[in-house]
């Protein structure tokens, strides 16, 4: 089921326990007080590594982990590159020794959001960056799912990472940024044409499209729907499409669909909609998910009479199958400035796309424009898309009349040419030539 929706522009889940730092900012390594500033690089620990190596209190032989680990400092310390420098040069420091848990340096790391000390690690030639913890995670899925940006960003650079690898239950490092509604690492993943966007896992086989609208991460499924390469009705092990996933969020947070603020749940499927990307089978398998709850005219009048309440999910299908319905036959009844679900309206078309609606009225007598200050920022760079498109599809159609046509011609030619021993298609030919300086 899916959750309650986020400020708009923003997903509803955060990045996991402790947050996300500012993009180009390390996580955990300290701050400069109320300001928020990050402290600047120390040699605090280098002192007191080469402190305590010139006294003999470190074994080369056996302290090496304890140096590593104590030179990548813990959550609030300030970053110290020369301590980190100084460790991982020291004899028997093994750069991939894992803790109980399987956790590397390098995985503990862009766990915390270190990113400083991730780029140091990833430098050294010995870390293999593609160790993974007792159940499957690597330092990219790691970083993925805890929103860690600069991390990922550091993992992607380096041709060793493997982009696709699976944990335990089949989860990507796209399927699990996609989960938690860390847009910017979605933005990232896909950015890289090796990830494959439409790798399935998780106990239902979710594609990161799927968990994505399961989840109601509004930016995560723009993004994915915004990629030509993701299959947009890939279904789940028990045939649930992303649009029904979408369907099925809105159930749990139904007290707040129409929500102002961008807390409408609604807002996953109006994106669904909005992007022109999902068949119509697709919409006419949600329709069919959704009508079985559907109440009927006696639970309806009696809930509204004062009985029995309807449940989540009768309430929903109420809102949602109208809107469905009216989508096979052309109509828009929800808005794209907004967000809202109208489903008893079919609103008004934008005058510049005709491709989606606006609940505003226009004035008089007039149509409306699709750069009003007010409506949704972009969809004048929309209204140009769906015309590019058209033209696109219009120019297709013509060349493969055009291509019909010649290839009707050549075998009419070919035809007489065998009926006249040969002669025919050239005399054809001269006729069809002179026939073209007449009409010039």
């Amino acid at each position: 089921m899916g959750r309650a929706a986020a400020p708009e522009g923003k997903d509803r889940d955060g990045p996991g326990p402790g947050g996300a730092a500012p993009e180009g900012k390390d996580a955990g390594e300290g701050d400069g007080g109320d300001a928020g500033e990050w402290r600047e690089e120390t040699r605090g620990r280098c002192d007191e590594l080469e402190g305590m190596m010139k006294e003999g209190d470190l074994d080369a032989s056996t302290e090496g982990q304890f140096a590593l680990w104590f030179a990548l400092g813990g959550e609030g310390d300030p970053h110290d590159a020369a301590a980190v420098k100084l460790a991982l040069g020291m004899e028997g420091a093994d750069v991939n020794a894992a803790n109980d848990g399987g956790q590397t340096l390098l995985f503990a790391q862009c766990g915390r959001g270190r990113s400083r000390n991730v780029e140091l690690l990833l430098a050294d030639p010995r870390v293999d960056p593609n160790l993974a913890e007792k159940n499957g995670d690597t330092p990219l899925k790691v970083a993925a799912i805890m929103g860690r940006v600069r991390c990922v960003e550091l993992l992607l650079s380096d041709p060793r990472v493997e982009v696709n690898p699976a944990d335990s239950e089949g989860r990507s490092p796209l399927w699990g940024a996609a989960s938690k509604g860390n847009d910017r690492c979605v933005e990232l993943l896909l950015a890289d044409p090796r990830v494959d966007p439409n790798q399935v896992g998780g106990s239902n086989g979710d594609t990161p499209l799927n968990i994505a609208a399961n989840e109601g991460n509004d930016r995560c499924v723009e993004l994915l729907l915004d990629d030509p390469r993701v299959d947009v009705s890939l279904a789940r092990t028990d045939g649930q499409t992303p649009l029904v996933s979408a369907c099925i969020q809105i159930m749990e947070s139904m007290d707040r669909v129409g929500a102002a603020g961008g807390n409408d749940p609604a807002r996953t499927l109006v994106i669904m909609l909005k992007s022109r990307r999902i068949p119509k089978h697709n919409v006419e398998d949600a329709i069919t998910f959704m009508g079985r709850f559907m109440p009927t005219r006696r639970q309806i009048d009696a809930a509204e009479a004062g009985g029995e309440p309807l449940n989540a999910q009768q309430k929903t299908c109420r809102i949602v199958l109208p809107v469905l319905l009216a989508h096979l036959q052309g109509e828009f009844r929800w808005c794209a400035h907004c967000y809202l679900l109208t489903p008893d309206v079919d609103l008004h078309r934008c005058g510049g796309c005709k491709q989606v609606g606006y609940c505003e009225e226009a004035p008089p007598g007039q149509t409306k424009p699709c750069h009003k200050a007010h409506w949704k920022a972009g969809h004048k760079q929309e209204c140009a898309r769906f015309a590019a498109e058209a033209k696109a599809a219009a120019e297709a159609e013509e060349a493969e009349a055009e291509e019909a046509e010649a290839a009707a011609e050549a075998a009419a030619a070919a035809e007489a040419g065998a009926k006249g021993g040969g002669g025919g298609g050239g005399k054809k030919k001269r006729k069809g030539k002179k026939g073209k300086n007449r009409r010039r």
